[in-house]
């Protein structure tokens, strides 16, 4: 199957899980590991990957929409969508605090709290106890 075309791309490796998003321009698209993968943000037409890679937090920026960036992660069972501007790696989660109203999210190696949305708590509950 060409996978040329596809708007991101799951590399089996042995030690890790590779994945590659494509950007909305051509040409433009970066590999990361989903282990690595702290959080995803959405800021106006560009999205920042927030990464975690030997104890150090960088940031790889593209042009796409978070819900692309969502599709691309579809069905992975660690990913989740918890604001219209966020998507977090469940793994990477050091604390929840707040209700069903609203919980805020304590990451890995990040000093901001993540929102997680009245209308994204029942699915994020769902995920996280299943990871948990």
């Amino acid at each position: 199957m060409d996978t040329t075309n596809l708007p991101a791309t799951l590399i089996q490796d042995p030690n890790k899980e590779i994945i590659q998003i494509k950007s909305r321009l051509k040409g433009e698209a970066f590999t990361l590991h989903l282990s690595d993968l702290i959080y995803i943000e959405s800021e106006g037409n560009y999205i920042v990957f927030h990464l975690s890679q030997n104890g150090l937090t960088r940031k790889e920026t593209i042009r796409n929409s978070i819900s692309e960036v969502e599709q691309m992660l579809d069905g992975l069972p660690f990913i989740v969508r918890t604001h219209r501007a966020f998507i977090v790696n469940i793994n990477k989660i050091n604390k929840r605090s707040g209700n069903s109203s609203g919980y805020r999210l304590q990451l890995d190696g990040v000093a901001e709290q993540i929102p997680v949305s009245r209308s994204n708590a029942e699915k994020f509950d769902r995920l996280y106890s299943a990871m948990r």
